[in-house]
């Protein structure tokens, strides 16, 4: 990973700015701002902004994203029923995935959760696609009941065209344009909490990767999915064949990585597992090559103390500074019994041999650690009671070993063992998005923060803003937030239609130009207000994709 610019003072009047034409970055009291010095794009330039493809962002779950942090002072709109008006029950714990679309008014927002229509059964499941730009459903498509409340994510196929749900005993793809039924699989038990991961650079063959539910027994298995169309000689599998299973010892909540080519990726998925007996037995980590036939690991990594994994891993590719050939590295955290806030473990390994590099103690959880550049890792995770709290940790990754850094207990109940986190990076400040754990088990989170991972929990300046009503697992597009919570889907920032100026349904520098000549929808930001808050929303936007550019592809 790279920082867009260098770490500054926390002094408002930082100016960090780098070469011409870029964007310069003013810290000014608690948020940052940007304005372009000179800037040379070019008129046909659009923005292409990246889709939140999966649970954490992208195929390799690294939560963070080389952008500001949006506002969550006001929504930009907050959708709570159904096509039909009927009320909408979210799965609290579930992430959503989001489509960014090729114009301004084809993006999509994919969520999951319940409606009880009037005279029919109650807690019919569906997933939900919302405009991205209004939140109108665009459609809703049947899946079976989730599987003991399981809080799966969706996943988006995008090179199929279609979006992946895991819940009961299959796995179904619907078509992104009108939620058809795309392909259906059925496995040989339950989803339990874990989210698919579909590969994007192995064409013709494609994959889809899944972990079932064995009831701690271990049986469990990782499945492989086709994703991509038949070919004779290069796929010969139809979309929704299973083209294997391998065992994985006991699963639950066990969300497969994949870490692309273009990230200095190999082709092989991680996933971890709950390993024997919960509890008693170490948990374990695999590494198993994308192939036809059911493969054997490359390499198992066995934890070193007796506590399994229930979350996913995060795959990430190695540091921008780093030696030529340097490994990627998979972060993951397991899952204590007992104890207090230290006694499960943060564990940091090589991800071409599954050689560890150090093991550190840390809360307990299903979350999926958020690596950010500059070497430090934060890890949402804890409940209330049994002897921890619902917390967020940091750790400084020292080379050979790890040190926690600050912890939130005491200070503020945010995080939890079910929450992932976003972290974002722009201007050198690391912003975690992030939100409180809710009431009860099943529950959909009530609050939303944003917080400054540079200054701890201590300082009065450590919370940003909060807003009450959304705090589900967020995502990320262009300049979007998207979250789930107790006033139901709430989107925060400028939404595309808004930034699109001169109304023509695509975003480009035109816009900017029309904004500059007083012409078109200017109120960006929807505040009541024309002003300079309006134009640098819109600038943002437009470099939106420039941090990704500059990395290779990397988020």
């Amino acid at each position: 990973m790279v920082c867009l610019a260098p770490r500054t003072s926390r002094n408002p009047s930082v100016v960090a700015s780098r070469r011409p034409g870029a964007v310069r970055v003013v810290l000014t009291g608690q948020w940052a701002f940007a304005a372009l010095a000179g800037a040379q794009l070019s008129a046909s330039t659009h923005c292409v902004e990246r889709s939140w493809t999966h649970l954490a962002g992208n195929s390799n779950r690294l939560a963070m994203v080389s952008l500001p942090a949006p506002p969550i002072s006001v929504p930009a709109w907050i959708r709570s029923t159904d096509i039909n008006g009927n009320l909408i029950t979210f799965i609290g714990q579930a992430g959503v995935a989001v489509y960014a679309g090729t114009s301004v008014n084809d993006g999509l927002v994919f969520a999951a959760g319940r409606i009880s229509p009037v005279g029919q059964p109650a807690n019919q499941y569906r997933l939900f696609a919302f405009s991205r730009s209004t939140g109108v459903v665009r459609w809703q498509s049947a899946i079976p009941t989730p599987y003991v409340d399981s809080f799966a994510s969706p996943a988006i196929d995008e090179r199929n065209g279609v979006v992946i749900y895991a819940s009961g005993n299959r796995v179904r793809a619907f078509r992104m344009t009108d939620g058809s039924l795309a392909w259906e699989r059925t496995l040989t038990r339950n989803v339990v909490n874990a989210s698919p991961v579909v590969t994007d650079d192995l064409q013709p063959g494609n994959r889809v990767f899944i972990t079932d539910y064995d009831g701690n027994f271990g049986g469990g298995k990782l499945y492989c999915i086709n994703a991509d169309p038949y070919h004779p000689q290069r796929n010969p599998f139809q979309p929704g064949d299973l083209v294997w299973s391998v065992p994985i010892g006991s699963s639950s909540g066990n969300s497969p990585s994949y870490l692309p080519r273009s990230m200095g990726g190999v082709p092989m998925v991680y996933v971890s597992s709950v390993g024997g007996i919960a509890g008693t037995d170490p948990g374990r980590i695999y590494a198993f090559p994308i192939t036809v036939a059911p493969p054997e690991p490359n390499w198992v990594y066995l934890n070193e103390i007796p506590e399994g994994y229930f979350g996913g891993v995060c795959v990430a590719p190695p540091p921008a500074d780093s030696e030529p050939g340097s490994p990627p590295i998979v972060y993951a955290a397991a899952y204590a019994f007992s104890g207090g806030a230290d006694t499960a473990n943060l564990v940091k390994l090589n991800a071409l041999t599954g050689a560890v590099i150090w093991t550190v103690g840390s809360n307990r959880t299903q979350s999926i650690p958020v690596p950010l550049p500059g070497g430090r890792i934060a890890l949402s995770a804890g409940l209330e009671g049994y002897g921890t709290l619902a917390n967020v940790q940091l750790f400084d990754d020292l080379g050979d070993s790890a040190a926690l850094l600050w912890d939130t207990a005491g200070f503020f109940i945010i995080g939890g063992w079910t929450h992932q986190p976003v972290a974002t990076q722009f201007g050198g400040r690391d912003v975690l998005a992030v939100g409180a754990p809710p009431t009860g088990f099943f529950d959909t989170s009530s609050d939303l923060y944003l917080v400054d991972l540079a200054l701890g929990p201590s300082s009065p300046d450590f919370m940003i803003r909060r807003y009450s009503g959304a705090g589900g697992s967020p995502a990320i597009v262009g300049s979007t937030m998207y979250s789930v919570g107790t006033s139901g889907l709430v989107a925060f920032g400028p939404t595309p239609s808004r930034l699109d100026v001169d109304g023509d349904n695509t975003l480009c520098v035109k816009d900017l130009y029309s904004w500059d000549r007083g012409e078109g929808q200017r109120d960006v930001n929807a505040d009541g207000a024309v002003d300079s808050s309006d134009r640098q929303a819109l600038l943002l936007a437009l470099r939106a994709s420039e941090p990704a550019d500059m990395k290779g592809g990397r988020r």
